[in-house]
């Protein structure tokens, strides 16, 4: 009886980087890893843009402490505020008012000779500046003295001014304020003359009575009587 041959047992060789069945999974990895960077990158277009921190109001200097960066998709709105890819200019101020969180608007910003507003301080009793802080947007009333009244009387009430800013809150001034019997002033923004929107320069005129922040009636300030010696 004639022998079978024996079959030989396949046995496991060590994997080898010239094996084609590894170099193709490699290759395939690569390749689908690549296609979603790219894909993921072009669904994702976002662009670095500054936001304001606080209230920016018109007249404030501008620094880099008072922006963030934010990635916003814009489109083709992304000209009209400012990218956040340079640091901001030290001759910068705020040309209008800009909210907290708002993004910055190239037209919000230029430089001090932009500016054609000037501060003025309104005087207004203590329970009306608490409510103003930096960013307040209020309307100015004066009641203006008549002129032709030997009394002392007075006019109806007359709107100076109209939506302005206040760039600051000054409650800490109060107690200075307090001790000669005055008020602490509503300080606000009104625009220069020539401006396209002009108003008075100045928001009490003189003799007035009456002034009112934020729809709040109250009393100026009086002078306070100073005593020197000898008197």
């Amino acid at each position: 009886m004639a022998e079978l041959p024996r079959p030989t047992a396949a046995r496991l060789r060590q994997p080898s980087w010239r094996d084609t069945r590894l170099v193709v999974g490699v290759v395939l990895v690569l390749l689908s890893m690549a296609i979603g960077a790219k894909v993921v990158a072009a669904a994702d277009d976002t662009v670095p843009m500054y936001a304001a921190v606080a209230s920016l109001v018109p007249g404030q200097p501008v620094t880099q402490r008072d922006v963030r960066r934010v990635d916003v998709q814009l489109g083709a709105d992304r000209n009209r505020y400012v990218v956040a890819d340079h640091d901001i200019a030290p001759d910068t101020f705020a040309l209008r008012d800009v909210r907290p969180g708002e993004l910055l608007p190239t037209s919000a910003l230029g430089t001090k000779a932009d500016i054609n507003l000037k501060p003025v301080s309104v005087p207004v009793d203590s329970g009306a500046a608490a409510q103003i802080s930096a960013g307040s947007i209020v309307d100015v009333w004066v009641n203006a003295k008549d002129p032709s009244s030997a009394s002392e009387k007075y006019g109806n009430p007359v709107k100076t001014l109209e939506a302005a800013p206040c760039p600051a809150s000054l409650m800490p001034a109060a107690t200075a304020w307090a001790r000669h019997r005055a008020r602490p002033p509503c300080r606000s923004w009104s625009r220069r003359p020539g401006s396209r929107r002009s108003s008075r320069p100045s928001t009490r005129a003189p003799g007035s009575r009456w002034s009112r922040c934020r729809g709040r009636p109250t009393r100026p300030a009086r002078e306070p009587i100073r005593r020197h010696r000898g008197q």
